[in-house]
């Protein structure tokens, strides 16, 4: 409970958007409009505030499952510190040694790399569960597996800032 409140109500929304945009393409084989798109959105963000923390406490609750148990009370230290505490923590290797994987909504047919989780959970940034990719640790990440949500950067390629930088193109 101690975590909850330093989670961002933007989550919530976030992971159930991306849900709701995979099923509508699943069911009619095309991407949602922008304007059902908007539609679910705000139908998410009023949401009952009880709806919400149930679902943040059950994601919580996975969260510390696949994390080292002896990073479990440093995890609480970091979050409740705003990145004051600077030490990593591991999340569990899966059967191949590489970063844990979760299903962040119930029997959701994608899950997510559980660094990525983090970093929407706690930092509020929209990354997609392909962005693996983008993902890079801070210098001060010293081990494997780190999942402490201030010691992760997202990566800006050039197309994310030319498209961030576009300028309306003049008519004449």
């Amino acid at each position: 409970e101690i975590l909850l409140k330093h989670t961002k109500t933007f989550a919530y929304t976030w992971f159930n958007l991306q849900a709701q945009k995979r099923k509508y393409f699943k069911k009619f084989d095309k991407k949602i409009s922008l304007n059902d798109e908007e539609q679910s959105k705000l139908e998410l963000q009023s949401e009952a505030k009880s709806v919400q923390d149930k679902w943040l406490l059950g994601l919580i609750g996975k969260i510390l499952k696949d994390i080292q148990s002896e990073d479990r009370a440093d995890l609480v230290r970091c979050i409740s510190s705003g990145g004051q505490y600077g030490g990593c923590i591991r999340s569990q290797p899966d059967h191949q040694g590489r970063m844990r994987r979760i299903d962040c909504l119930r029997q959701s047919d994608k899950i997510w790399r559980l660094d990525l989780v983090m970093v929407i959970l706690f930092r509020a940034v929209p990354l997609e569960n392909t962005d693996g990719e983008r993902v890079v640790r801070t210098s001060t990440c010293k081990r494997a597996l780190c999942i402490n949500p201030h010691h992760i950067l997202v990566e800006c390629r050039e197309l994310d800032l030319f498209i961030a930088l576009r300028l309306p193109m003049p008519l004449s």
